[in-house]
């Protein structure tokens, strides 16, 4: 592993062991390609070789969330941005009030105590998550909650 690839999995590793990390079936992906097909921008993981797998909503898993490699700043920088697609209901299930503060403030957290990105701005709801094709604005229903926080990180392109 080597370069945006370090920094990524070791946020990875903070949000596997802190975030949501009492519910089972939270699903962690690392960085994703944007692959197009059909004129629709899809995200997928690499799993292994040549193998690809496409990154899908499922509402079956309380949380999901992956890395996207934006735009990068030079050889030692880049802007990611960090989604994720939550059931607020099942993070939350204690809650008697639409908790979609406390699934931002969870991620908002882990990433700063992370200490490897910095977060510079969040986006909620369908708008955030347009660009992916494989997203509907149904996909943002209660018990359904959609975001993305937006960072910067520093890394080592030759490490």
């Amino acid at each position: 592993m080597t370069g945006i690839d370090i920094p990524i999995d070791l946020q990875n590793d903070v949000f596997e062991a802190h975030l949501w990390n009492t519910i089972t079936g939270v699903v962690r992906y690392g960085r994703v390609f944007r692959t197009y097909r059909d004129d629709k921008m899809i995200p997928e993981v690499w799993v292994s070789g040549n193998d690809y797998r496409d990154v899908l909503l499922n509402d079956t898993v309380p949380a999901l969330h992956f890395f996207d490699v934006v735009e990068r700043t030079g050889l030692d920088g880049a802007v990611v941005d960090i989604y994720f697609a939550v059931n607020v209901s099942i993070l939350h299930s204690s809650a008697t009030e639409r908790t979609t503060e406390d699934a931002l403030k969870d991620a908002a957290t882990w990433i700063q105590r992370g200490g490897i990105f910095t977060a510079v701005g969040i986006s909620e709801g369908y708008e955030s998550w347009k660009q992916w094709g494989m997203v509907k604005k149904e996909d943002d229903m209660h018990p359904f909650f959609l975001f993305k926080v937006r960072c910067n990180v520093k890394y080592s392109l030759f490490c």
